[in-house]
Order: C-alpha cells, then sequence, then structure tokens
C-alpha cells in the first residue's frame, strides 16, 4: 500500500509542481473545517456526516481502492460530472442521507484539488439552477487558482486513481 505521500488532498494550498501557490478561499476554509467538525453552528448529527466523508477522503489520501460511478443511482465515492469534458469530479459521501459532495478537479494522477463541499440537498435536481451556479463557482474559483491551466483529462477512470474500481 502506498503512504500518504503518495497522494494528497489539500483545502489551503496548492504546493505541488508545476501549479502557482493559491491564496485561501472561503470555500476552502469552509471545506476545511466541515471535514474537521469544526464549522460554526455544527450539530451533532452533521458534524458526524462530515467527519464520515473526512474518512472517505482519508480512505483516498491513504492510497486505498476507490469506487468510481459507471451508472446513474451510483453510491460510488467518485464521480465525474456531464460533461466529462470539464473534468469536474465530486468525492462523495452517500450514506445516509442527506448525502456529501465535495467537488473539485484531478490536477495529475492521485492529485486531487477540493474546493466545493455540499450537502447534496443543497444542489437540487440534475440540471437545476442549484447546480448550474454550483458548477459555475466552482469553475470560476479554479480559474482564479490556476489562470490558464486546466484539469488533466484522461481516460476514465485509470487515468486518474491508480486505485480505481467501479462499484456498479
Amino acid at each position: 500500500m502506498l503512504s500518504a505521500k503518495h497522494f494528497r488532498i489539500n483545502f489551503i494550498g496548492w504546493h505541488f509542481q508545476g501549479f502557482p501557490q493559491g491564496e485561501r478561499s472561503t470555500s476552502r476554509k469552509k471545506a476545511r473545517l466541515l471535514i474537521e467538525g469544526e464549522w460554526p453552528g455544527m450539530d451533532s448529527k452533521q458534524k458526524g456526516r462530515w467527519l464520515a466523508a473526512r474518512a472517505v477522503l482519508e480512505s483516498f489520501v491513504d492510497g486505498r481502492w476507490m469506487t468510481v460511478k459507471s451508472r446513474p443511482k451510483s453510491r460510488a465515492e467518485f464521480a465525474i460530472l456531464c460533461p466529462h469534458a470539464d473534468e469536474i469530479w465530486e468525492i462523495r459521501d452517500v450514506n445516509p442521507r442527506p448525502s456529501l459532495r465535495i467537488l473539485g478537479s484531478f490536477a495529475t494522477k492521485d492529485v486531487f484539488v477540493a474546493l466545493d463541499p455540499y450537502e447534496r440537498s443543497q444542489l437540487g435536481a440534475k440540471g437545476s439552477v442549484e447546480w448550474a451556479n454550483a458548477i459555475q463557482d466552482y469553475k470560476q474559483q479554479w480559474d482564479r487558482l490556476f489562470n490558464e491551466r486546466r484539469p488533466m483529462t484522461g481516460s476514465f477512470p485509470d487515468d486518474y486513481l491508480s486505485y480505481a474500481r467501479y462499484l456498479d
């Protein structure tokens, strides 16, 4: 098994070769506080849910096998959003409801840049205004952080994750 030094999830700054040092953003600060269970006003149920999402992130960081969505209504931990050409992924904790989503993209293989955390209920139905706003906000954050640098592209899913398997 690979150690955590081979994988990175970083909400605060980007310290990997070829990417600029990012400024701190409210969204990344919120993501960090949520997965640490320290967001102000969290009740015990919310704290437990976000700590469960943190366990999904830690599984990725520890180099464990991650499940990838291959069909609708999947319970996989990773999913690429449509259109695939945007290269926007979500890390998902789907049990119990409400499910949690952290939007991000891969900078390079096994390096996931996580930017936006959501409870699934905040995003509305697929194709909703809420989803469109979340995607637009994500793209603006990525552009602000990385200018012209685009997320990596690849063949789904093996080019992105060393330890990926389809759940469905």
